[in-house]
């Protein structure tokens, strides 16, 4: 048989939607002729579903051989560097297809997104731009459009792209419901909390949320009230649930009953908390409640000024013991004690804008008249191997097992530095000076042009004067540090 037979078959297997079987079929098409780009086509496609990307690169790369010309084939390529994580070399594959088709409003979209993946948002707003006038319908487009305009500090243009998405894609669909929880964002992000945390509802069925409630139960819809009894799921971070434990005392001075769902890291931490009768852990029964609140709608019941987070503050108490424990090994540590935290989660879709490297801040862990403490876990740790540490730096981040350890080191810290990421929320919630390096465009929560925030009174921030340029806020940090030890501001 010829290899146009198998490549036709496996072209249909895919449109049947059975990958694995195409990417065998496909295989016999190309072993049979190598040289045959739609043989190699398909196996690129099958390869490609079967989320084997670099595989995938090498089929469609062999079909260009044959069929440089073609579109279709460039686009694949560039998708196929999309999937492997590899936005750079995807760019050139996206720009080819729309240099051989200008009028393909999916590859338009396709390179503005690759030049967004690798922060090259001014040229993405461009292109993304072109893509929205070349399919004005497509809420798609102006989804993308608003990411970019975003990234570049646009906020007002991104949030009319958001508005346009939303105009264009209907309550329920994917792409309507992604258009009103980015909107919320900017919403909250430039103060509208009313608006914003309306909006804010439509993120179970965008990026971050889930299309149906968990454990076969359902979500609220209303406030709840007084004798209810309801379960208080997770989401989103480690720090976004930091940051809502404020709200459960108040909840429950409602007269609501709280089971608080418990995410593995935080037993220990979250040993017992005011308001909430029981916790739920992991492989645990589900007790009989009356729905589900996600742990993001709570600041949407409290939160309606931006310049006012009700909820006392402090709200987290180490363990004392614990905090004992960790003096012991900061006995040393006879300065200004700073703990410094530079990289966030890598899996975090915006870590490349948020967290630093470590040579970044050695300088402020080199100013005489501190103590510098790591405490970074995670995989910002493997820039040690890189780095000289300065002379009586402690380590701590290896010893690390939970937060109950990073809270109770926080405690005995005199200020901690950090990117946006957890232990920031940790130490901005236990009440310990947090000086946070934020992103010209920052996390919402952090609002536009303040140096304080309303969610944490001990928390000062330090902004970008630009995107991706940290030289400003690090060197105003540098000030403050060197302004505490001056005034011999301890604990």
């Amino acid at each position: 048989m010829e290899a146009g037979f198998f490549a036709r078959q496996a072209e249909q297997l895919l449109a049947d939607g059975d990958p694995a079987g195409a990417q065998l079929t496909a295989a016999k098409a190309v072993l049979l002729d190598p040289k045959d780009s739609y043989a190699q086509a398909q196996l690129g496609q099958a390869l490609l579903r079967l989320h084997r990307p670099q595989e995938a690169i090498e089929a469609f790369q062999a079909a260009l051989i044959g069929a440089p010309d073609m579109p279709a084939l460039h686009l694949l390529l560039g998708n196929a560097y999309r999937a492997s994580g590899d936005n750079a070399r995807a760019v050139p594959a996206y720009a080819r297809t729309v240099a051989l088709a200008p009028d393909m409003a999916g590859a338009w979209r396709n390179l503005g997104l690759a030049q967004l993946g690798s922060n090259r948002a001014a040229e993405a707003s461009v292109t993304l731009r072109h893509a929205c006038a070349l399919e004005p319908d497509s809420a798609a487009n102006w989804n993308s459009l608003g990411a970019a305009l975003h990234a570049t500090g646009a906020v007002d243009a991104a949030l009319c792209a958001f508005t346009e998405a939303g105009r264009r894609g209907a309550v329920g669909t994917p792409e309507g419901n992604r258009a009103r929880w980015n909107e919320s964002l900017l919403r909250l992000l430039t103060g509208d909390m009313a608006r914003g945390w309306m909006l804010h509802e439509f993120r179970r069925d965008g990026p971050a949320g889930a299309r149906a409630a968990p454990f076969g139960l359902r979500f609220l819809t209303q406030r709840p009230v007084f004798g209810m009894r309801v379960l208080v799921t997770v989401e989103q971070g480690l720090g976004d649930i930091l940051m809502i434990l404020r709200f459960l005392p108040l909840l429950a001075a409602e007269g609501v009953r709280i089971i608080m769902q418990r995410p593995a890291p935080m037993r220990r931490l979250l040993a017992d908390f005011p308001g909430v009768e029981a916790f739920l852990d992991e492989g645990m029964p589900v007790p009989p409640v009356d729905g589900i609140l996600p742990c993001m709608s709570l600041p949407g019941l409290f939160v309606r000024d931006a310049g006012h987070v009700p909820g006392r503050v402090p709200y987290l108490h180490p363990d004392p013991v614990l905090a004992a424990r960790w003096e012991s090994r900061l006995s040393e540590a006879r300065r200004l004690r700073v703990g410094f935290v530079w990289a966030g989660n890598p899996d975090n879709a915006r870590d490349l804008e948020r967290s630093l490297s470590l040579d970044q801040v050695l300088p402020l862990m080199s100013i005489p008249g501190i103590s510098p403490v790591v405490v970074q876990v995670g995989g910002g740790r493997q820039q040690l191997a890189r780095y000289s540490l300065p002379p009586g730096t402690i380590d701590l981040g290896a010893e690390i097992a939970d937060i109950a350890d990073t809270a109770a080191i926080l405690s005995r810290l005199d200020v901690l530095v950090s990117c946006c990421t957890m232990p920031a929320h940790l130490a901005g919630a236990i009440g310990i000076a947090t000086n946070i390096l934020v992103t010209a465009v920052p996390d919402w929560r952090w609002g536009l042009g303040r140096v304080d925030t309303a969610w944490y009174p001990s928390v000062r921030l330090f902004r970008q004067e630009r995107p991706g340029d940290w030289s400003v806020p690090l060197a105003e940090l540098a000030r403050d540090l060197s302004m505490r030890i001056g005034a011999g501001v301890r604990r």
